[in-house]
């Protein structure tokens, strides 16, 4: 087993709050038009000239909005990770009837399998 990649991850719950939070800001496409806005003022400076200083005030929060998009495809790769490792050893230990809050397991699972593990080896 890999314990490196339980080691590396203290907080399974955090980790899952904050892909929930930004699954949810990413659903909407009102987040995509924020990040997508600026590259048209962009090609408008360079394609003519012009540029509206509103425009380009929104290009700082579209480079932020895409490094949380980055975070996010980050964690979604992480709970994948997860729910490969808790299947593989003989979880989930518990189960939900609303699959948009499915994550929370494998969460649930990590976090017991983190433990069982450096329980065990505190004790050696």
């Amino acid at each position: 087993m890999d314990y490196n990649f339980l080691e590396n991850s203290t907080d399974f719950f955090k980790d899952t709050n904050e892909y929930f939070d930004l699954r949810r800001k990413f659903k909407s496409i009102y987040v995509w038009i924020d990040m997508l806005s600026p590259l048209i003022t962009i090609i408008s400076f360079f394609l003519y000239g012009v540029y509206d200083v509103f425009s380009l005030m929104s290009l700082g929060k579209a480079i932020l909005t895409f490094l949380q998009w980055l975070r996010y495809r980050h964690l979604s790769s992480q709970i994948s990770k997860w729910k490969e490792t808790v299947l593989k050893y003989g979880g989930p230990q518990i189960a939900t009837n609303d699959p948009e809050y499915h994550i929370y397991i494998y969460a649930d699972g990590m976090q017991r399998l983190h433990d069982k593990v450096f329980k065990c080896c505190r004790k050696n």
